[in-house]
């Protein structure tokens, strides 16, 4: 009798091992780096955008746009790497896409035992060009407070704050609360 209860215990532990051991030879795609949610870039400088994943068998990595459709690489302004990046190299503000460098992207892991997709990865870059800013007359009258605001045009104001007000006579006055 005890030997039969051995037997079986021995046999059941091999096949519970050999379940657990069958699990752990396989799993579903898992995000090691999901990207960011918001990417800002310059023109000058380019960006690389991480989508790491792993699972068994190694899931395979793509990028859509948000609405599912695949991209691919564009010459000189995208690449979509093997190892699963999607790079925005440095370009001329000339050669400025909206399709490509104002996008939201996604990025997408998937083997045999699953997909997985990441969070909408909003890509805005900036066109390094020339702009003046620009502040309006007002008219005030001696000895009283004044409000002046500091234009500055919409495609670059997201990407700015004002650091100081220099008045006629050349002093420098820091933003802060006071002022």
């Amino acid at each position: 009798m005890v030997g039969g209860l051995l037997k079986a215990y021995l046999l059941l532990s091999l096949v519970i091992n050999n379940i657990v051991r069958g699990q752990s030879d396989t799993s579903g795609p898992v995000f090691i780096q999901e990207p960011p949610n918001n990417v800002d870039f310059s023109n000058t400088t380019g960006t690389k955008i991480i989508c790491q994943s792993r699972g068994v068998p190694l899931p395979n990595i793509t990028w859509t746009k948000s609405n599912g459709e695949p991209i691919g690489t564009v010459p000189g302004l995208r690449q979509v790497m093997d190892n699963g990046n999607l790079i925005l190299p440095p370009f001329r503000a000339s050669d400025y896409k909206q399709e490509v460098h104002a996008q939201t992207y996604r990025c997408i892991a998937e083997n045999e035992l699953g997909k997985i997709q990441s969070r909408d990865v909003h890509v805005r870059a900036v066109a390094s060009q020339s702009y003046r800013v620009a502040v309006h007359e007002e008219q005030v009258i001696l000895g009283n407070d004044v409000l002046l605001k500091c234009n500055i045009p919409s495609f670059e104001a997201d990407f700015i704050s004002v650091a100081s007000w220099v008045d006629s006579e050349g002093l420098t006055f820091p933003v802060n609360q006071n002022y």
